[in-house]
């Protein structure tokens, strides 16, 4: 595991998160089951994920498996890189 990793990993151990999950795509042939982890603090960018993606059902929601996982945590500092967020 890169530095990187490690420290948003550790970041992420101090935050309060929320999971969306849902598909991209909307032809059940070819949608990609996706998971978005997102800081509480920026649930406006999670709320709008929700809008984007496309729902799974409660069925789905059973066995759901992601086969993308998006990580994002806009507050987390970079070292390295100017003023820039991971």
């Amino acid at each position: 595991m890169g530095a990187s990793a490690r420290l948003q990993n550790d970041y992420i151990r101090s935050c309060e998160m929320i999971i969306v999950d849902g598909f991209i795509g909307n032809d059940p042939e070819f949608r990609v089951a996706t998971r978005l982890i997102i800081e509480r603090s920026n649930a406006n960018v999670a709320g709008m994920q929700q809008h984007l993606y496309y729902p799974a059902s409660d069925e789905e929601l059973d066995s759901f498996e992601p086969r993308l996982t998006v990580i994002y945590t806009p507050n987390l500092a970079m070292p390295g890189y100017s003023g820039r967020s991971a």
